[in-house]
């Protein structure tokens, strides 16, 4: 973490885009979601998160050219991308949305969450190109994981996590391979009984929960999953929301696995964190702004907006800890 010193001149946080974010996200729309590498584009989710904690313009131009000059490539094919295009431009945004949403509730783990990760931040950027980027990704590189996911019970999804975590499962051969941990009987035996509700409010606690255990990427893709998963549920109509949190439960516990079910603090551990003293909100999102890992500035501005809605001070503690202000 570099000095304080050598931080930007962070501004204050915005409620909506500024010119510079409005510029870049125009430029960024002609790219794939998949890098030169194959790895996932962040570089919307990036400027998007950076500017809503109040980065200066400079800041979203040089993490603008660090992507584009080595990492990303062309959309081979922009028919979709126009047709999504056209669409919303002639019934707008929502409409457009709400027209095509349903048939991706099936698919809520695809590119390991970032498909509706995209969707939700571009949504919160009220931007018509991303958009029309974020369902062109989605349709592009949809997967459905195997086999019914959970009708829904009594048993809270941290209760079903840390069952996970004590059953002898086939973890598959990636953190990306929800697929395999989806289709084993035992797995599905264990998350028979979880909660489901449309708001997600439980599923959310435990995988904040989950990270305080696992600290690493996987376990911070599952938080800033179910946020994005808890943005778009809203947008759908009462049957159709209640299949995407089923689906969007089944794949979140399958990431779990997936990701090596970490262990779970204990509830005092988890409460002891959540009651503890954490830095100011404004040198945590400066820190955030200041580092170079887009996944720090994805956690934190997830952070906040949980810690917003739900109240709960441990996503203060989780978005320290991430920028390396607490240990």
């Amino acid at each position: 973490m570099p000095p304080t010193s050598a931080l930007p001149d962070v501004g204050p946080e915005r409620t909506s885009p500024s010119p510079a974010l409005t510029t870049t996200l125009d430029a960024q729309v002609g790219f794939d979601a998949r890098t030169r590498q194959g790895l996932s584009n962040h570089l919307p989710m990036e400027l998007l998160a950076l500017d809503a904690l109040g980065a200066p313009a400079a800041a979203l131009e040089v993490v603008f050219e660090r992507w584009t000059g080595q990492l990303l490539r062309p959309r081979a094919d922009t028919a979709v991308f126009d047709a999504f295009s056209a669409e919303i431009a002639s019934d707008g945004i929502d409409a457009t949305v709400a027209d095509h949403l349903p048939r991706f509730v099936e698919s809520p783990a695809s590119e390991w969450f970032h498909s509706m990760i995209r969707l939700a931040y571009a949504l919160d950027a009220g931007h018509a190109g991303q958009v029309a980027s974020a369902l062109t990704d989605w349709t592009t590189y949809g997967r459905t994981l195997p086999g019914e996911p959970p009708t829904g019970g009594e048993v809270p999804a941290l209760a079903v996590l840390r069952e996970l975590h004590d059953t002898e499962l086939d973890r598959g051969a990636s953190h990306a391979d929800l697929a395999t941990v989806a289709r084993q009987r035992a797995f599905t035996e264990v998350v028979a009984p979880v909660v489901v509700t449309t708001d997600l409010d439980d599923l959310a606690a435990a995988v904040a929960a989950a990270h305080v255990g696992g600290a690493d990427l996987a376990s911070l893709h599952l938080v800033t999953g179910v946020q994005a998963a808890r943005s778009l549920a809203g947008r759908l109509a009462a049957p159709t929301a209640q299949r995407f949190a089923r689906r969007v439960v089944q794949a979140v516990a399958a990431g779990y696995v997936a990701a090596g079910a970490p262990p779970i603090p204990a509830d005092a551990e988890l409460e002891e964190r959540g009651g503890a003293d954490v830095p100011a909100w404004d040198e945590v999102r400066a820190a955030a702004v200041a580092s170079p890992d887009v996944h720090v500035t994805k956690l934190v501005y997830t952070c906040r907006l949980e810690r917003a809605t739900t109240g709960d001070p441990l996503y203060s503690w989780l978005a320290a800890r991430e920028v390396g202000l607490l240990v």
